[in-house]
């Protein structure tokens, strides 16, 4: 067989101008989430500047735990959609989600879907399944977020409501859901609401530890309620990259009355400079970290 060296040639420079573009757009959606972080700082200045942060050491040692806390929550939501998909292909599957994550800041909001979806079908994952678990994987996110920012929801049309009364309304709520999903649902589902719970009680601990570095006093259940409602807002409005802008602004509406503008907007920009901060190293180490998931295949035939 004759080799066609101009050939070849063409497809190497292909290769190397798609995998050039990814890293210059990666480069660019990363300095655009730098540049909104710096905007927020910028306009606020006056008010951020009246926070009595004690140390800086403190809250650069936040921000290291807090991307590593974090880093756990992506793989926690990595094991789910690994679950939606019956566990085939671990390793390759979680490096693709996993890689997908920094995808999400371009705009339109659906290029780590359309990523995860074409590299799972090279690997032979059914297109219909990939459909399913995408749909799944969305439905069940909304139904726990809107759950957990229930309480918050409540105290701002109840003003007299209390958030320490949150189990009030938590524990019947999550005690229906379980019933729910043990007579009508699948194993699968169960075992995602439980990544997912993870994922945002570690995202409501996140913020609420950024807020004591920072001394700023909110409660628990109220930061943890604020993101969920914020992330599902963010979820929901199309074309917002990584839901930024619309995320901050829900999670400064749903807190403004226990602190100030100022106040709320340098502890969302530290919790999106945390995510932000994963989210980049996930790109590069998504190969080491799937193999994490390497004997996770026999599970296959449990949750399918």
């Amino acid at each position: 067989m004759e080799y066609d060296f101009g050939k070849v040639q063409v497809m190497k420079k292909k290769t190397f101008l798609k995998q050039s573009t990814v890293s210059i757009t990666k480069s660019m959606v990363v300095l655009a989430t730098v540049y909104f972080i710096f905007l927020i700082a910028k306009t606020h200045w006056d008010e951020i500047q009246s926070i009595p942060i004690t140390s800086s050491t403190n809250l650069i040692i936040s921000i290291v735990i807090g991307v590593i806390v974090y880093l756990t929550l992506v793989m926690a939501l990595a094991w789910a959609w690994l679950v939606w998909l019956s566990f085939v292909h671990p390793i390759a599957i979680t490096g693709i989600y996993l890689r997908s994550q920094a995808l999400k800041y371009l705009p339109g909001n659906i290029f780590h879907f359309a990523y995860r979806h074409q590299q799972s079908k090279k690997l032979g994952v059914p297109h219909t399944l990939l459909i399913k678990a995408s749909i799944n994987e969305g439905i069940v996110l909304i139904i726990v977020a809107t759950i957990l920012s229930l309480p918050l929801l409540i105290k701002i049309f109840i003003p007299q409501w209390h958030l320490n009364h949150s189990l009030i309304i938590l524990i019947p709520e999550l005690v229906l859901l379980i019933i729910s999903v043990y007579f009508i649902s699948t194993l699968k589902t169960w075992m995602t609401i439980l990544a997912y719970l993870y994922y945002f009680l570690g995202m409501g601990t996140i913020c609420w530890f950024v807020a004591l570095t920072l001394n700023i006093n909110l409660d628990f259940w109220q930061l943890l309620a604020a993101y969920a409602a914020s992330w599902l807002t963010g979820y929901i409005i199309p074309g917002a990259p990584g839901g930024i802008g619309v995320r901050e602004s829900a999670f400064i509406l749903l807190i403004n009355q226990s602190i100030n503008e100022g106040h709320a907007l340098l502890l969302i920009a530290v919790v999106r400079l945390i995510s932000l901060a994963a989210e980049s190293l996930l790109f590069f180490i998504s190969n080491p970290i799937s193999h994490l998931f390497q004997n996770l295949d026999v599970w296959s035939d449990k949750t399918k």
